[in-house]
């Protein structure tokens, strides 16, 4: 578990889950996951595991403003302020280059996702 910040320093818990298998070349993307409408990343647990492990990728799926645990109220704003601290985080605090990151939303996920594609130019790539 991380803890995020929103430009406006409001706290997001995340799950940074970094593929870690025996003899396993470093992972040469990170995907970003924007989980849906009524779940949250504790119900997603086992779903970024299982991406994980299949793709051979670390996955770094965060929580909206306003939902569960997080700070502040549900809101369109809170949802993309909310993935783009997580790609702040990717790329600040983790040193990640933009053409290594995977922007993967689910449902209610697209949103963010696209919302940060559309100002990524050099995201590897998405996926809705």
């Amino acid at each position: 578990l991380v803890w995020l910040k929103t430009s406006r320093g409001q706290q997001l818990p995340a799950i940074y889950r970094r593929l870690s298998l025996p003899g396993a070349p470093t992972p040469r993307f990170t995907v970003i996951y924007s989980h849906g409408n009524a779940e949250d990343v504790g119900l997603s647990l086992e779903y970024i595991d299982f991406v994980s492990r299949v793709l051979e990728v670390d996955v770094l799926s965060y929580e909206y403003i306003g939902y569960s645990v997080a700070d502040g109220e549900p809101s369109e704003t809170g949802v993309y302020e909310s993935a783009q601290a997580a790609w702040d985080f990717l790329g600040t605090r983790c040193g990640l280059e933009p053409a290594s990151i995977v922007l993967f939303g689910r449902s209610l996920g697209s949103a963010p996702t696209i919302h940060l594609a559309s100002r990524q130019a050099d995201v590897a790539g998405c996926i809705l």
